[in-house]
């Protein structure tokens, strides 16, 4: 059994210490995650969008053979990283929101007391991503359903762990960071979810759309017009969240620009106001509409 566990250790080495052509380790440096000293390496970070084969990609410059002066991971942090990008890619959405993807990170409040009913919890919160091992929000209609059934899950639910929402965009080996909101409780998703079923009650009877304040926010922004700029939108998205300020003339403005430009196309400016009121009348119920 021993030699089968060296042979896979050493097989994992030289993946993490051979690449590009060159070998880049060190028993001098140590691991930036644990800190501690032994041998290091330089290929072992898991996320594709870090790439050391061209000049330029990390601020300096350096060569592959360099790579573990940069980022110096030990075996058994490399192994722990790897775990976590696989788990963390069982909380993906995408199209989140309506705009971009999303990884939604859980953390366990008392997860140094190994409470055996709390990570039973996380178990069925990750249910609500999955199905047979395969994303359930792969597309605009599931990703909708998902956040609707995280934002339901947690009604009956203790804040029992805190939710990060990290807005992204990938493409190739560029990873763009959109948005992050961090530490939101259940209470806060509970809220959000009863209150905006309480704006929704506002919409005229004979309104047929299941879309959320979410929505509403999202298509009053968005406009040639109006220059819709995600950013301004995923801001207004982590005031939500987070119970931050959101400027009420910044809003106003936005809206109108949206009314005006659809007064002068068709005159069908009927459902930009009723989106705008939705809005409003939701920002005010929630408290972070600032005058």
């Amino acid at each position: 059994m021993a030699d089968v566990t060296d042979v896979f250790r050493n097989s994992s080495l030289e993946k993490f210490r051979y690449k590009y052509s060159c070998q880049s380790d060190s028993r001098e440096i140590p691991c930036c995650t644990c800190g501690k000293t032994g041998e290091t390496m330089g290929f072992g970070f898991p996320f594709s969008f870090y790439t050391v084969d061209n000049p330029g990609f990390v601020t300096g410059g350096f060569t592959p053979k360099r790579s573990v002066n940069n980022l110096p991971l030990c075996l058994n942090c490399i192994l722990l990283l790897e775990k976590g990008v696989e788990a963390l890619k069982a909380f993906h959405i995408r199209y989140a929101f309506g705009v971009s993807d999303c990884f939604i990170i859980p953390k366990l409040i008392n997860a140094g007391k190994n409470e055996s009913s709390d990570w039973k919890r996380m178990a069925q919160l990750r249910g609500l991503f999955t199905s047979n091992g395969k994303s359930m929000a792969d597309n605009l209609n599931t990703a909708e359903k998902t956040e609707n059934r995280l934002l339901r899950y947690f009604e009956n639910e203790g804040n029992w762990l805190t939710l990060g929402f990290l807005f992204f965009r990938e493409k190739k080996a560029n990873f763009e960071i959109l948005m992050y909101a961090e530490d939101v409780l259940p209470s806060r998703l509970t809220k959000i979810n009863s209150l905006m079923q309480s704006s929704r009650e506002l919409l005229p009877e004979t309104w047929n759309s299941d879309d959320s304040v979410f929505r509403f926010l999202k298509d009053v922004l968005e406009s040639k017009e109006t220059n819709f700029l995600m950013r301004d939108y995923l801001e207004i998205l982590r005031s939500i969240l987070m119970g931050q300020p959101v400027s009420y003339d910044f809003v106003l403005d936005r809206s109108m620009r949206k009314i005006r430009s659809d007064f002068s196309k068709n005159g069908n400016e009927y459902f930009s106001v009723v989106k705008t009121g939705i809005i409003m009348d939701f920002l005010e119920k929630i408290g972070i509409l600032k005058y």
